[in-house]
């Protein structure tokens, strides 16, 4: 993912994702809200990097155990919420190193730039190893 928009992206979709979840009724069933962030935190997983991947876990926790499980943005410390959140980071760390498995190239192909001085003035070339 370009210029490093992983995590906000991961996190906005997790907001977006625990307001559909809430405003559809379905925090009666919290099943519900996990498996949606799950979807989320998978695919920051298969576009970004472990670090936002992890990141939008750890917010998609809060505003599950917040928003879901509590209520009006209070945390609920319990055994569901901490069953959750291992269900969570699991995922997220999961499909990091299964993406990355899949596809070792992904985040270690970078381009450097040179330039090159010619008759017309300088010139950007990109290459790539």
């Amino acid at each position: 993912m370009p210029f490093g928009i992983g995590f906000p992206l991961g996190a906005v979709l997790a907001c977006a994702t625990t307001f559909l979840v809430v405003v559809s009724g379905a925090a009666s069933q919290p099943v519900l809200s996990v498996l949606a962030l799950a979807a989320v935190i998978g695919f920051i997983a298969v576009t970004s990097t472990i670090s936002a991947t992890l990141a939008t876990a750890a917010v998609a926790w809060c505003l599950h155990a917040g928003f879901v499980l509590g209520r009006l943005g209070d945390l609920e410390l319990s055994a569901r919420s901490a069953h959750d959140a291992l269900v969570l980071g699991g995922v997220g760390l999961i499909a990091s190193v299964l993406t990355s498995i899949a596809s070792p190239a992904v985040g270690r192909r970078r381009s450097r730039t040179c330039y090159v001085r010619d008759r017309a003035g300088l010139q950007a070339a990109a290459l790539r190893r």
